[in-house]
């Protein structure tokens, strides 16, 4: 088993040379990029990102929808079993994934569970996940259209250790992904804050073997030296966890702040991870609300899921939007569907809260079983 170095033999970051690095992380990413529709709107933060893996976006999301979409996760024990979001948690050192919420999750994760890509059923996680300055700056970074291909939603801090997405988040071209960090709510200290690493995006040399793993093998094309954990080695697992809290102190490590509405970028290898929480605010069970989105740039990369999950294809939201799920299937609306229409034929689901603003979600997930008239 090759195992990473030491934190003794950490060598100085240097700029990633992966073949599927993403085109800003290229020496010659203002050329690369320089004729990009929003190349001058963004090149100040496009330089930031180059340099330090990640960038902030003040105000990307509306506090308005921040506060819609934090009341929908206060909200979400009291929907109705058809309506309850899958999660993921920890417990007893297991991991469970794809679990529909109920009291007993959140018993059993003391809070830290997250709900599983809410942009499939949740109008507002969309709307936050591809609004319009954050759609525009992933549209640059990629030189593509973007897709958005995991999402987590969090209520309370979770802890979790420094690490890198890419041991854990599979993606056709392993370095090719994003992410963002939306606070919904204005973020307190000792909460649980993202704290992070700047520049550790250009340490890549932690590999894992990986062989035996159907899905690596597939992609990588040196398994034994894989980007990806296979999630059966334990000690390598450990010893990545490691190599990632010893990049803290040679290199610093900073907590985000955030204000409502605040969007922090990161790209590829950004070590990053849940900071402390505080025994006061444990015990008061103060609040972390946020929400995490993974992206690629589409078609030019996909999330491996594609390869062993029978689900329709990605979905177009927007203009150069796209969105796929692992967990909830994503069919696209019938030609003929139109919104006014709907819902001027369904007055009830126009009186509705959760569906007025978004009708085709009803549609979708509703309605076509129901029988309902389109117009």
């Amino acid at each position: 088993m090759r195992r990473s170095p030491s934190s003794v033999d950490i060598p100085e970051l240097q700029h990633s040379n992966r073949a599927d690095r993403l085109p800003v992380e290229y020496p010659d990413y203002a050329e690369r990029l320089k004729d990009h529709p929003y190349f001058d709107e963004f090149r100040s933060e496009l330089d930031f990102l180059h340099e330090q893996g990640y960038v902030i976006l003040p105000q990307a999301v509306s506090p308005d929808l921040c506060d819609k979409l934090a009341a929908y996760y206060s909200e979400v024990q009291t929907l109705t079993a058809d309506e309850l979001p899958y999660v993921e948690y920890f417990h007893n050192h297991q991991s469970f994934y794809g679990v529909k919420y109920s009291e007993q999750v959140r018993l059993d994760s003391e809070g830290k569970f997250k709900m599983i890509d809410l942009f499939a059923h949740n109008a507002l996680a969309r709307e936050a996940c591809f609004a319009d300055k954050l759609a525009r700056f992933l549209s640059l970074i990629f030189a593509s259209d973007v897709l958005a291909f995991q999402q987590l939603g969090f209520i309370y801090g979770t802890e979790q250790p420094i690490h890198q997405d890419t041991a854990y988040v599979r993606v056709s071209k392993p370095a090719m992904l994003a992410a963002s960090w939306i606070a919904l709510e204005d973020i307190r200290p000792e909460t649980g804050e993202l704290e992070f690493i700047p520049r550790s995006h250009n340490y890549n040399a932690f590999r894992f073997d990986s062989r035996g793993d159907k899905a690596c093998e597939l992609v990588e094309s040196d398994p034994e030296r894989s980007l990806w954990f296979n999630y059966t080695d334990q000690a390598a697992h450990a010893d990545f966890l490691k190599t990632m809290e010893s990049l803290k102190p040679l290199y610093g490590c900073k907590k985000f702040a955030a204000n409502k509405g605040d969007a922090l970028i990161w790209i590829s290898f950004l070590a990053h991870g849940g900071s402390k929480i505080s025994e006061e605010n444990a015990l008061s069970q103060a609040t972390r609300k946020s929400l995490v989105t993974h992206y690629c740039p589409h078609p030019a990369a996909f999330p491996v899921y594609f390869k062993d999950v029978l689900h329709m294809p990605a979905l177009k939201h927007k203009e150069s939007c796209y969105l796929s799920s692992k967990i909830y299937p994503l069919t696209p609306l019938p030609e003929a569907f139109s919104g006014p229409d709907y819902l001027a034929v369904n007055p009830d689901i126009k009186a509705s809260q959760r569906f007025s603003d978004d009708p085709g979600l009803h549609y979708l997930d509703h309605g076509r079983h129901e029988g309902r008239s389109l117009a």
